[in-house]
């Protein structure tokens, strides 16, 4: 981090969320199931 903000009245953070899911082909069965997960901070901004 460079730098140092500090925010009065008002702090925002923007997230993305990619999920991987397994998902079995029809003739096997089976449930779709996750099997990983990011969130990455898009944007933040504030007051």
């Amino acid at each position: 981090m460079i730098g140092k903000k500090e925010f009065t009245s008002e702090y925002v953070r923007t997230f993305g969320t990619h999920i991987a899911l397994y998902i079995p082909a029809k003739d096997v069965g089976g449930q779709v199931q996750p099997i990983g997960a990011t969130q990455t901070a898009l944007d933040a901004s504030g007051e």
